[in-house]
């Protein structure tokens, strides 16, 4: 074989969760490719990926398995840039490794278990996202709500691979539902649709650190047009909206030390707040206090947001 077919078959091996066929391949191709990038990066992600994999099999409980092989595969994102691998079928292939894995685990825990706990069903639908298995995803997603209707990780998800599967307004509607309840919790640097990646782009390089760049993605995504597919807010929702927003004009008037954090939040309840107005056909005056608010916290906001 040559080196391309060398590399191909060991990038099947690894699919398979075979790690030490992958190596030996790849180490047979370095006479013929010694100094290539790709074979080099590969032998040093095999050894990541080893050496992760035996603190993965020490684990006992499938879910800790998969949140730690989730945070794993970030790593190795930095991992790869440190190492400068950036060739997308050998990241691709640590992917199908990683997912892989914790498919394998989960699903075995659902077969044992009738009445298992939906947090595996919603991970074993972030892996089936993660490896293109899109409708898979969908199907496990949906079938997770237990883990709580209101659960931003959740919805996070599903509004991704709503995205991916060319559905746009069921996407743009739970993204600015889960980014609502608590941006810190919507889990971004697992979602792969374009739809919430360029979003999440423009704002770590307007703001930072990136737990305030989150704050503000909401806000930029009304503003842009990305969180445009709305609903009406029943009463008691209103009500615990208006309790928020309440709550955090206190909190900006008497914690100068969090106002960074509390402004984009605030802003994006008033942005809420103006849609259910509207949506209730409320008189134009209530809408122009709170437009005035917005003005008060930020005018450049209210300038791109008013336009």
């Amino acid at each position: 074989m040559n080196v391309p077919q060398i590399i191909g078959a060991a990038w099947n091996e690894i699919k398979e969760l075979r790690l030490d066929q992958g190596k030996q391949l790849l180490e047979s191709a370095i006479p013929y490719a010694f100094e290539n990038p790709v074979v080099l990066g590969a032998l040093k992600s095999i050894s990541f990926w080893k050496e992760r994999s035996e603190i993965f099999i020490e684990h006992s409980e499938p879910l800790v398995q998969a949140d730690y092989f989730f945070s794993q595969w970030l790593t190795y994102l930095e991992f790869a840039k440190r190492i400068n691998l950036d060739d997308e079928e050998s990241l691709y292939t640590f992917k199908q490794y990683a997912f892989f894995s914790v498919k394998i685990i989960l699903e075995k825990k659902l077969r044992q278990s009738e009445n298992a706990d939906p947090q595996y069903t919603m991970k074993l639908g972030i892996c089936e996202k993660a490896l293109g298995n899109y409708i898979e995803a969908k199907s496990n997603l949906e079938k997770s709500g237990g883990v709580g209707q209101d659960n931003p990780e959740l919805l996070g998800h599903l509004a991704d691979v709503y995205a991916l599967l060319n559905e746009p307004a069921r996407a743009k509607v739970l993204f600015r539902e889960a980014f609502f309840i608590d941006p810190q919790r919507v889990p971004v640097e697992l979602l792969e649709s374009e739809l919430i990646l360029r979003l999440s782009d423009y704002t770590k390089e307007k703001y930072s650190p990136e737990k305030l760049a989150r704050e503000w993605l909401p806000v930029y995504g009304v503003i842009f047009g990305v969180f445009s597919v709305k609903r009406e807010l029943r009463a008691v929702e209103y009500g615990r909206l208006r309790q928020g927003i309440y709550s955090l004009e206190r909190e900006y008037a008497h914690e100068k030390e969090k106002r960074e954090l509390i402004e984009p939040r605030l802003i994006n309840k008033y942005f809420w707040q103006i849609d259910h107005l509207i949506s209730i056909s409320e008189e134009p005056q209530k809408i122009n206090e709170v437009l005035l608010k917005i003005k008060s916290l930020n005018p450049d906001i209210h300038g791109l947001y008013t336009k």
